[in-house]
């Protein structure tokens, strides 16, 4: 049964809203999160992402086109294209980058392509370090064979990655007072708690050791432990988060920086 367009006026909200709906309906193992009018973002089994515009079928609607038919030719073409394909040789080395991931985020990409086939690296508590090939619109896992094939081992990949991600930060802005965020185009922000340069600098401007949370791969909020209120404003925030829900959560664990790396300040809460 086709999937009808919410509002016959053809906003675009409801035409994002019935493609989202379309791509549910007919790939229910793929993941669809709408980011804003016109733009999503499908996630497949194995954790390849597509950041998708619907620009291209909307200006054809707007022109006259039929909008069912024009998302149904979208669909096609995003099907056909399968997930995101991981680059090979140099191109792979330049396209690495590490993402937090929590551990059942980790068990769901293993139940899909097996353990032992995507390398994992232990970070604190149950969040894990995985390596994505950013490909600009899209992003995959790497796998251990595709590391075999561009004849790099799993732990030089993850410096690499890390390399580049630091190479990333004349893209990266901070934004708040008491309680801060990073903004760095909306895939890396958990991200960079990986790296120690950032979190150094920080502390030095600081009366104590940073907390972070981790809530989603977009939202990485942090402030400074030795003021009292701004830890408590940091927790607010957490639970106001949890009750709105997010896209792309990971967790709601409390870290603090202890001058080397992180460690677990509270658990997150029982599911």
């Amino acid at each position: 049964m086709a999937t009808q367009i919410p509002d016959p006026g053809y906003t675009p909200d409801s035409f994002t809203a019935a493609f989202a709906a379309k791509v549910r309906a007919a790939h229910p193992e793929l993941k669809v999160e709408v980011n804003g009018p016109l733009h999503l973002t499908v996630e497949h089994p194995d954790g390849g992402q597509h950041a998708l515009s619907l620009e291209h079928p909307w200006t054809d609607v707007r022109q006259g086109a039929d909008a069912e038919e024009a998302l149904e030719r979208f669909l096609t073409t995003m099907v056909a294209a399968g997930p995101p394909k991981v680059p090979e040789g140099p191109a792979l080395h330049a396209a690495l980058r590490p993402v937090v991931k929590h551990i059942d985020y980790v068990r769901a990409v293993f139940e899909q392509v097996g353990q032992g086939e995507v390398p994992v690296f232990g970070f604190v508590g149950e969040l894990y370090i995985m390596l994505v090939a950013d490909l600009g619109q899209s992003m995959a896992v790497v796998s251990s064979s595709q590391l075999q094939k561009a004849a790099i081992a799993p732990k030089d990949a993850l410096l690499v990655a890390l390399q580049n991600l630091a190479n990333d930060l004349n893209d990266v802005a901070i934004h708040g007072d008491r309680l801060r965020m990073f903004q760095a185009g909306g895939n890396y922000e958990a991200s960079l708690l990986l790296l120690g340069s950032i979190w150094e600098q920080l502390a030095e401007k600081m009366q104590g050791a940073p907390i972070a949370v981790p809530l989603a791969r977009d939202l990485l909020v942090f402030t400074d432990g030795g003021d009292p209120e701004a830890v408590a404003e940091l927790r607010a925030f957490v639970e106001r988060t949890r009750e709105e829900g997010l896209s792309y959560a990971i967790s709601e664990a409390v870290l603090a920086w202890n001058g080397g790396g992180w460690r677990l300040l509270d658990a997150p809460p029982e599911a």
